[in-house]
């Protein structure tokens, strides 16, 4: 029996969730819906480990170019 796994990012990026980033970055959830339909934010899915996460660096990044949210 093979296992298969969705991580396709490091183990040391930081991971957070949608409604964190919305907390922390001031950003509504429809635009960062937007930003990950668009390909622009990486979502990593963990079978079985919760919900869909973003990573923390790439979100802030994204945010500070665009200037959404309440990143300056």
């Amino acid at each position: 029996m093979s296992e298969r796994t969705t991580i396709t990012r490091p183990a040391a990026d930081v991971l957070i969730t949608i409604r964190e980033a919305e907390e922390r970055f001031g950003c509504p959830r429809r635009e960062l819906e937007r930003h990950i339909r668009s390909g622009r934010l990486d979502v990593v899915r963990r079978p079985g480990k919760g919900p869909r996460q973003l990573v923390e660096a790439q979100v802030c990044a994204l945010l500070q170019r665009t200037g959404a949210g309440g990143v300056s």
